[in-house]
């Protein structure tokens, strides 16, 4: 442990003596101040050849979010554009950075047409390593690095993984390659797999150590109470809905026993997992109430008025949400209450149509998922209301620039996961129909979070674009790397179990929590424990922008925030497993891990330019 601090310790003075609080430190009047680096980039030529391209990333300061991508004559596609872009605001998302202090330029040193978003995890990689202090010029020498990355920061899969290996070890470079593309590295001597920018941070830094940190994330009581209680409410429902449902029709034992089972689940973790238990009993609650209303109603008439009463309650709930959270936390579990209404609706339109085409007891079960989402709804409406006022305040400034930012860093993702399933459609034509369905979820949660913003609600545009990047970042993981080997699936859980608790440590220094992030966590548990490692992954990136969101709005306008001292602390629920309070890191580990911390110190140096960079924003809208 001796040995570990130390390390920990000299990452820590490296980088406090470079700290990002020197870009803030540019001449106000000049050109501001420059960091670049040089590094390699492997590609597959039109003839099927790997080939090594140098590629110079260069940040500077102060700037206003351009990109710019070039090459040394021919053209530049859009897609590389687009890839350019996303790294470049996944990288600085990550860090808590305001992309729109910076200009970044990327610099191809070659000729001809530019296409793909295979260098996109290279590009971010590069973008993470100048707003950190590294010594970048040794940090990336020797390397050739290829892969795709996710909004999230993860490493996603790439095409010709064999070739570019060739290509690099021509070049006496090591590839750093995605560890979903592991299979086709097997013949790759020396090539190192990654699973996302936190991997190759430590690669690149050369920190070997473990990254296991004891977080204290946890959520307040009043939360934890409203959730146990409705998750004990609705499991019970749930059991009275599946026992009607047996007295009338007769139910196969293996769904008896499957609604029983979450049902019965959820009342034994109310009481220490209560997101998780809320969670079992929502899903034990609508198969429960469509096997009761399939027994119960006899013709499609019966159907249409059971439709019909459930779109009246869905209407009558969002007529009653208007509301003005006061404090962060209340706001964000706000959010996810519109998004659950919003699904609610979407199953009473599919129910509609299913009626139209005579699948009665089809569209009866969409009838019943909508009305179970409302249980649901009246739940995140009831926690909210628990917190409010509680943490850091927040008012409708704060959160209309919040949006705005979002609006952005999910604008681009929609594009950019577009093209890169699109690709990975190409490549397989059996995921074709599969890939298109995926995009337009994405696409659709997005145009969602546009419309609210355009109307001014604010809390739930941040729902559903938080939502839109989670989707983007998981179908990407899902079409990418579902079928790989478990060892490979659970490197990436690794990885963004680390994300999160570097996030949750640098939020920590900044005093502000999310309440959403460690119900994820907590919930990714249940599942990983059960073997649903993809349904996990999903949860766990869920949990990653939570942290991210609420690390950016930090960087709004300071008077927009306002901690609350009786807020931020008292007692709070201990969450999964006894997952301790929320506060700072104990472990010695996290001092190296709070070094990212540094990155709060950029922030703040640059406070006297969020006015006008708020204006940038939204002018862009």
């Amino acid at each position: 442990m001796k040995r570990l601090a130390a390390i920990a310790l000299a990452l820590l003075a490296v980088l406090a003596a470079a700290s990002p609080v020197a870009w803030a430190q540019a001449p106000q009047g000049g050109a501001g101040v420059s960091r670049s680096v040089t590094l390699y980039v492997p590609a597959v030529t039109d003839t099927g050849k790997g080939d090594v391209i140098e590629v110079t990333v260069t940040l500077t300061f102060p700037g206003n979010g351009s990109v710019k991508v070039e090459n040394d004559g021919g053209s530049v596609g859009a897609t590389t554009v687009n890839s350019a872009r996303m790294a470049f605001l996944t990288a600085s998302a990550l860090l808590g950075v305001d992309w729109n202090t910076l200009d970044l330029s990327v610099h191809f040193h070659s000729r001809g047409t530019l296409e793909g978003p295979s260098g996109s995890f290279a590009i971010a990689l590069a973008v993470a390593a100048l707003l950190l202090p590294l010594p970048v010029e040794d940090a990336f020498k020797g390397y050739a690095i290829t892969g795709a990355v996710s909004p999230d920061g993860l490493d996603s899969s790439v095409g010709g993984v064999p070739e570019k290996c060739r290509a690099a070890e021509e070049r006496g470079l090591t590839l750093l390659y995605p560890m979903a593309n592991k299979a086709d590295a097997s013949s790759c001597s020396g090539a190192r797999p990654l699973t996302g920018l936190l991997s190759g941070l430590r690669l690149l830094a050369n920190y070997s150590a473990p990254l296991r940190v004891d977080v204290e994330m946890g959520y307040p009581e009043a939360y934890a109470e409203v959730m146990a209680r409705e998750a004990v409410k609705m499991a019970e429902y749930a059991k009275g809905n599946l026992t009607e449902a047996s007295r009338m029709a007769s139910v196969p034992r293996e769904v008896y026993e499957q609604i029983e089972g979450l049902a019965s689940r959820a009342l034994d973790l109310a009481g220490d997992k209560p997101y998780s238990a809320a969670s079992l009993a929502f899903t034990a609650l609508y198969k429960a109430l469509a096997l009761r209303m399939q027994a119960e109603l006899r013709d499609a008439s019966e159907v249409a008025e059971f439709i019909s009463s459930v779109e009246s309650k869905v209407d009558e709930l969002e007529g009653s949400m208007a509301a003005s959270p006061a404090s962060w936390q209340a706001a964000e579990l706000l959010s996810v209450a519109y998004t659950r209404l919003a699904d609610a609706k979407s199953a009473v339109l599919k129910a509609k149509t299913l009626l139209r085409d005579g699948l009665n007891d089809n569209a009866t079960s969409e009838a019943s998922y909508a009305l179970a989402r409302l249980e649901s709804v009246r739940t995140w409406i009831k926690a909210a209301e628990a917190v409010n006022g509680t943490g850091a305040l927040v008012d409708r400034g704060a959160l209309r620039l919040l949006a705005a930012r979002l609006l952005e860093y999910s604008g681009v993702a929609v594009n950019y996961s577009a093209s890169l399933l699109e690709s990975i459609g190409r490549e397989n034509p059996f995921t074709s129909r599969d890939v298109e369905a995926a995009i337009n979820i994405i696409d659709y949660i997005h145009s969602r979070g546009v419309k609210e913003f355009e109307a001014g609600d604010y809390v739930s545009a941040i729902g559903y674009l938080r939502q839109a990047l989670s989707e983007a970042s998981y179908y990407i993981f899902y079409f990418s790397a579902s079928r790989e080997a478990p060892d490979v699936l659970n490197e990436y859980v690794n990885e963004l179990e680390n994300v999160i608790e570097a996030l949750a440590t640098v939020n920590a220094l900044r005093g502000v929590y999310s309440v959403l992030a460690p119900s994820y966590v907590e919930y990714a548990g249940v599942l990983l424990s059960d073997g649903d490692v993809l349904s996990a992954v999903r949860v766990l990136e869920a949990a990653v922008f939570s942290l991210v969101i609420t690390r950016m709005l930090t960087l709004c306008t300071p008077s927009y925030l306002a901690p609350k001292a009786a807020g931020l602390g008292g007692p709070r629920h201990p969450g999964a497993g006894g997952a301790p309070q929320p506060g700072l890191p104990r472990a010695a580990e996290a001092v190296a891990l709070a070094a990212l911390a540094f990155v709060a110190g950029y922030a703040a140096g640059v406070a006297g330019r969020v006015s006008r960079v708020e204006e940038a924003v939204l002018s862009r809208l």
